[in-house]
């Protein structure tokens, strides 16, 4: 799926908790990426509003609702995915954050998280 020198910036720009600054390169950056953030959601639903398509690159407009447990957050943005002339994803990209066009809301399903969790994994921010 993703080529060997991928890179996934998921959010764009520094988030000391989830992320280093530069983003997750390669293929084994980006699977550390996915056990840490991905694998322990419950689900994930990918809402998007508008879409546009340029050659082998996409952007799309909207929101991620991302469940894990008891917790659920919104992830408002743009993201974005570029492959290569094989098919194989070679950048995906998420602009979203606290700024006016970017929000993250958190939905308090049970309980809010406990000190030091993060909404997203109780176990991300250990």
């Amino acid at each position: 799926m993703f080529a060997a020198d991928a890179i996934v910036e998921d959010p764009i720009g520094h988030r000391p908790s989830i992320r280093k600054a530069k983003g997750h390169r390669g293929r084994d950056a980006i699977a550390a990426f996915w056990d840490m953030a991905i694998a322990p959601t419950t689900k994930i639903e990918f809402i998007f509003r508008d879409t546009y398509q340029c050659g082998n690159e996409e952007a799309n407009v909207g929101h991620i609702l991302i469940t894990t447990g008891e917790y659920q957050i919104t992830a408002e943005g743009v993201f974005t995915y570029k492959a290569n002339d094989d098919g194989q994803l070679v950048a995906l990209r998420a602009y979203w954050g606290d700024g006016p066009r970017g929000r993250v809301h958190q939905e308090d399903l049970d309980k809010p998280p406990a000190q030091g969790e993060s909404a997203l994994s109780p176990a991300m921010c250990r």
